[in-house]
């Protein structure tokens, strides 16, 4: 499982990462609109707010949030069927749906992905656009986050460049999986 805070690098890390062969991020459910840079079933599949609770009524989700005011949930099935095949199941998931993935299956490694110094969330943010509004919401949320964090995660990986981060995480799952 990888967290972070917004604009860190997850999602290009781990577009890179799921490349590599038995690795697959698990595309999550999200009630938020799709940004212009996103692709339905890509980035996340899309749904409003009453097919996620009948999702969640159906337990549907290993877990699920809320985070920013919008509902965020891992799929089962898509986990499982990566596990059946044998391959290494990579969730990019907040903090919060983290703890309640570790409780599950405790052999899980969690992964924070850190900024390589202040200041670069808000630059990244602002290079992408990010509205004055959004921008203090997120660094709010990972100001909160940050001091919570390093009890939780098991491995630390600073992101820098994409390449640098991608090669991290490879090294962690070959240390800690052996994907097929």
């Amino acid at each position: 499982m990888v967290s972070g805070p917004s604009g860190v690098g997850k999602s290009t890390a781990l577009a890179e990462l799921a490349k590599q062969p038995g690795v697959q991020v698990v595309i999550s459910f999200t009630t938020r609109a799709r940004r212009d840079n996103e692709t339905e079933d890509v980035d996340y599949h899309f749904v409003d707010e009453r097919e996620f609770t009948d999702m969640v009524r159906r337990q549907e989700f290993l877990e699920w949030v809320e985070y920013d005011g919008h509902f965020y949930g891992t799929p089962h099935r898509a986990v499982d069927e990566i596990l059946e095949r044998g391959g290494v199941a990579v969730l990019e998931i907040e903090r919060e749906g983290a703890m309640a993935v570790k409780e599950r299956f405790t052999h899980a490694v969690l992964v924070l992905l850190k900024p390589p110094f202040p200041g670069e969330l808000e630059r990244r943010l602002r290079s992408r656009g990010a509205s004055s509004e959004f921008l203090s919401r997120r660094l709010a949320l990972a100001e909160r986050d940050a001091p919570l964090m390093d009890d939780l995660y098991d491995e630390f990986v600073t992101s820098t460049r994409t390449n640098e981060t991608v090669r991290e995480l490879r090294r962690i799952i070959q240390s800690r999986y052996s994907p097929r």
